[in-house]
Parts: structure tokens; C-alpha cells; sequence
């Protein structure tokens, strides 16, 4: 079982793309706004949110593998949190990826 932890203002909306997908084996877990109440930390084992959300969530999920954040730049994790486990950002969703100008 991959146990997922969404700490996004937007969980709602990544719920229901992950659901569509039809993945099995997998449960969402979305982070409540005081993460000391996050349920079976231990289990997640990926966090996908933005970065504020997701650094204050690591604490209360000690088996996290992967981070995916939602936001290009990862530079906040860097700045404050343990380098324990994989992490991504997303890059060319945001705008066009090849913009051309037309007169």
C-alpha cells in the first residue's frame, strides 16, 4: 500500500485527479491544518503539497520516501528540511512552455 499525504490549500482537487486515475493500492490522506494531528504518519510514505504545508508535515511522517512539490522551486526545503528522502518539483506547467510571439 502507497499511503500519500496532500498538504495543499487545493487537496480537494489533487483527490479527485489521483481518483480518476483508478490506482490501486494507494490511499490519500489529506493534511489537516495542525499536522501534530496527521493519522498513521508512519505509514506515509509520499507527501505531495506545497512546501510551507509539506515542511511542517515531515516532522509526524518519519518513513516519507518522496516529496513532490507543487511548487517549481524546492529551494525552502533545502533552506529546512532533512535531505531523508527524494524530492521533486514540477517545472513547464506553469505558462507556456514554448511561447511565441505572434504580430
Amino acid at each position: 500500500m502507497t499511503d500519500i499525504l496532500i498538504c495543499s490549500r487545493d487537496a480537494m482537487d489533487y483527490v479527485e485527479q489521483i481518483e480518476l486515475a483508478k490506482i490501486t493500492n494507494l490511499s490519500l490522506q489529506i493534511c489537516p491544518k495542525d499536522p501534530n494531528l496527521i493519522t498513521n504518519g508512519h505509514r506515509v510514505n509520499i507527501i505531495l503539497g506545497e512546501p510551507e504545508l509539506c515542511i511542517a508535515a515531515l516532522p509526524y511522517c518519519p518513513n516519507v520516501q518522496w516529496v513532490q512539490s507543487t511548487w517549481a522551486g524546492i529551494k525552502p526545503f533545502i533552506d529546512k528540511a532533512p535531505q531523508t528522502f527524494e524530492l521533486t518539483g514540477i517545472k513547464n506547467v506553469f505558462g507556456f512552455a514554448d511561447a511565441r510571439i505572434c504580430i
